[in-house]
């Protein structure tokens, strides 16, 4: 099965749990030499302005859930969460790459904004002008408005994210945004996501700097001697793919936005023989949905474990989820599947959101995942949603892209995810 996870701004929705008390000193961002090493020298400005000054602005059981530290841009997670993935213990390597990953590289904040930029930590009160910064970019790149003011708040409110540490609104000489960046990352993880959104490249290109330097800087907080670094990049975007490569990412994998059109109602389907779905109202149940997800994803792409407490905080509070969407599958009496399900995409697109689908490996091959589906689908079409939306990953451990097209879904837009390795030490 794959893992989906909700998004946006910060393409994998995983944010740390823990954070350092005291912000960073500012820095005082400078070209980048000839190595591949960048200094940081301090300084005592409030801000950071074109001109080159930067400011700041229960024990884990041994089978938790994970969320992957990458899923896919905009919309996670940022899921991956990204989001999402997302979302702790130090990781294995699970980079699929198509070719050696290069050295690991020291980073810090490199170049100065253009003249008359500012920038500073995002605000609560930021949200629609992030969002109209965010939905003109993939407006301009993939032709869709693929981020909602909804989306930017729960970004700037996701538990453990601190918007004076993690995230930057670059503003113009007007005032208005020029561009943004945040950087997540999931308790004592070795894994950060980034995001980065500019039209500018000279915007872009501090952003990047300021996004390593912060990535760095969680990995020597937590003791790691280097982090993997990830970003996720519509395939349509030449421009970041180009700059991606400049900072010495490549490409990892490839998650695909899959998606099927419901031209009439769907009749509920029928359970495969054993088969009982629950809805997860209770504690029980969602306790249950939480360890098949941990199980079923634990080999895939970004995984980073997630104690029950904070997975169920997280949805708990998400404002395009509600706990009537989230079922267990139970075979024969034993909890062997998961669907959750949400609103993210119903806003904009009228279309429901697969967010997580998981089954046991021990479970597979007896009809669960298409029936989970099937579910979605009927649920959606009662409700109103004109299609049905998820994200895969193209490398997932098991042939999930196979699954979703045999029930009508078909790939409409590609985002690869680029990593590569910082040294925080």
């Amino acid at each position: 099965m794959s893992l989906t996870t909700t998004a946006a701004p910060t393409w994998a929705r995983c944010v740390a749990n823990a954070r350092p008390n005291p912000c960073p000193a500012p820095v005082t961002t400078t070209a980048r030499p000839s190595s591949d090493v960048i200094t940081i020298a301090p300084t005592t400005s409030p801000d950071i302005r074109g001109g080159g000054t930067a400011a700041p602005g229960s024990p884990q059981s041994p089978a938790e859930p994970r969320r992957p530290a990458v899923v896919h841009a905009r919309r996670s997670q940022r899921a991956v969460n990204a989001q999402r993935a997302v979302r702790s213990g130090v990781t294995r390597d699970r980079t699929r790459s198509t070719r050696p990953a290069g050295p690991a590289h020291h980073y810090a904040v490199a170049d100065t904004l253009p003249g008359g930029h500012t920038a500073r930590a995002p605000r609560p009160d930021d949200v629609e002008h992030i969002a109209e910064l965010v939905r003109s970019y993939t407006l301009a790149t993939v032709g869709i408005a693929d981020y909602t003011e909804d989306d930017a708040h729960d970004d700037l409110t996701e538990p453990g994210f601190d918007p004076d540490l993690d995230g930057r609104l670059v503003l113009d000489r007007s005032g208005r945004p020029a561009g943004y960046a945040t950087t997540s990352g999931k308790s004592d993880s070795d894994q950060v996501g980034i995001d980065v959104v500019a039209a500018d490249p000279l915007v872009s290109r501090w952003l990047f700097g300021w996004s390593l330097g912060r990535a760095r800087d969680m990995g020597r907080e937590r003791g790691h001697p280097r982090v993997t670094v990830d970003h996720g990049v519509y395939r349509a975007d030449e421009a970041l793919r180009t700059q991606l490569t400049a900072h010495g990412f490549h490409v990892a994998t490839t998650f695909h936005r899959m998606r099927v059109d419901h031209a009439h109602s769907t009749a509920p389907p029928e359970p495969p023989a054993g088969v009982v779905l629950r809805q997860a109202t209770d504690a029980a149940t969602r306790r249950a949905a939480h360890t098949v997800l941990t199980t079923a994803f634990a080999e895939h792409f970004g995984f980073v474990p997630e104690p029950y407490e904070s997975w169920h905080g997280n949805l708990d509070r998400r404002s395009t989820f509600d706990w009537s969407q989230l079922w267990v599958a139970e075979l024969d009496g034993r909890p062997v599947g998961a669907l959750e399900c949400n609103d993210q995409f119903a806003d904009d697109e009228r279309c429901g959101y697969v967010a997580n689908i998981g089954v046991l490996p021990d479970a597979r091959g007896r009809g669960v995942a298409k029936y989970l589906l099937r579910h979605a689908f009927a649920t959606d079409t009662a409700a109103g949603r004109t299609g049905t939306i998820l994200h895969v990953d193209s490398n997932n451990t098991t042939p999930a892209l196979g699954l979703y097209e045999s029930v009508g879904m078909h790939p409409f837009l590609v985002i690869d995810v680029w990593r590569r390795t910082v040294v925080s030490t």
